[in-house]
């Protein structure tokens, strides 16, 4: 009797799964604006992908796709107020645990090249590109891809991995789940994971380097004519530097001194790895790996 109702149950299951994604609904918006404005997206789970363009406008197509009963309570809206754009992905009423599995959004979004945004999705990847603006992000379970960004950027994600290159200001990451690596960076660094490898590639002078984690090591690629002062860290692993410099403590775990004449701080602290400080030119051009 269990078998032919455990039978039964994967039958029906099989013939639920293709209807689930049977279905959709889509929102077409074009804006005119000018440069300087700001999109924000708030999205009940989803990916979200913003790249900048040489277009005066703001492009947002929206594609949600699941069962009848789930996109019966999606709201899709987008809305211009000046030249900000508001792009809302929502569900309305109660949400079941039994829900999420249901459904898929994509949100794909054109804007001009100078533009701020400011992202927040409970449940996909982030990805912006291109843009000469603030770059603000918030996932709650996906990854975080950063490409060319001249402004200061801050994104964290509670379950995934942060990757930005060739960002020109201040950057500001955390994951508590996944590898951060950022490479091609001019500008301050902040970056935090509570569960993996932390890579960093600092192409500008030094305006200060605070790097952690919690389970994994850390690799700090620098210019040989850095001005800064280190203090690493480590009570799983050890601290090893290419650079020349006046050491005020050492040991296999600790590393702390100047270099070139001290700076801005470099503070890079693990618990669960090695620490490295290594030596690039600055014309490097390191290509975004993933571990």
């Amino acid at each position: 009797m269990y078998h032919k109702t455990a039978l039964l149950l994967a039958t029906c299951l099989a013939g639920v799964v293709p209807l689930a994604w049977s279905e959709q609904i889509e929102l077409d918006r074009t804006y005119a604006v000018a440069p300087g404005g700001r999109l924000t997206v708030r999205a009940d789970g989803g990916n979200i992908k913003v790249a900048g363009t040489d277009s005066s406008r703001v492009i947002v197509n929206i594609v949600a796709r699941g069962s009848r009963r789930i996109l019966d309570r999606m709201m899709l809206s987008a809305d211009q107020s000046g030249d900000d754009v508001d792009v809302v992905a929502k569900r309305s009423g109660e949400i079941y645990w039994f829900d999420w599995g249901d459904s898929d959004i994509e949100i794909r979004i054109a804007v001009p090249r100078q533009y701020h945004v400011d992202l927040d999705t409970s449940g996909g990847n982030i990805e912006v590109s291109q843009l000469r603006g603030t770059a603000n992000g918030k996932t709650s379970g996906g990854d975080v891809r950063i490409d060319d960004i001249q402004g200061p950027v801050t994104f964290r994600t509670s379950g995934g991995n942060i990757e930005a290159r060739a960002v020109t200001g201040a950057v500001s990451v955390y994951t508590s789940g996944g590898d951060v690596r950022l490479t091609r960076i001019d500008g301050a660094i902040k970056a935090r994971t509570s569960g993996g490898d932390v890579h960093v590639e600092l192409v500008g002078a030094n305006r200060g380097i605070n790097v952690s984690t919690s389970g994994g090591d850390i690799v700090m690629h620098v210019a040989s004519s850095i001005a800064a002062t280190l203090e690493a860290t480590t009570h799983g692993g050890r601290v090893r530097s290419d650079l020349p410099m006046t050491t005020l403590s050492s040991g296999e775990s600790h590393l702390s001194g100047t270099i070139n004449g001290g700076g801005e701080t470099i503070n890079a602290r693990t618990t669960g790895g090695n620490i490295l400080l290594r030596t690039h030119t600055v014309s490097t051009d390191l290509p975004l790996e993933r571990s």
